[in-house]
């Protein structure tokens, strides 16, 4: 199973948390990695799944500020239309706020 690897990073994440990570696309579908805090040792894994419309969805786990895990839904998209539209398509997944 081919695939290349794709490092990307956080740019003005709104929570001022700045972030990293490493990941494969999978069967042209799904793009699954790890990350990492660039400040801290809070580390974790996802699995996004790949959308025609430019948007990806999915879960994240791993560690947190302050001590303990969690694991959430995520939207991710190159824009806030992207996102809109995410949360549109697929509420069930996502838990809007």
């Amino acid at each position: 199973m081919a695939s290349r690897s794709i490092h990307f990073y956080s740019i003005g994440n709104t929570s001022g948390y700045e972030w990293e990570g490493e990941g494969r696309i999978l069967f042209n579908r799904y793009f699954q990695g790890a990350w990492q805090s660039k400040s801290g040792p809070d580390v974790g894994t996802f699995t996004l799944e790949i959308h025609p419309d430019r948007t990806l969805t999915g879960t994240v786990t791993g560690t947190v500020k302050g001590g303990g895990s969690d694991s959430s839904n995520w939207a991710l998209g190159a824009s806030e239309e992207d996102l809109k539209r995410a949360c549109e398509m697929y509420p069930d997944l996502l838990e809007t706020k």
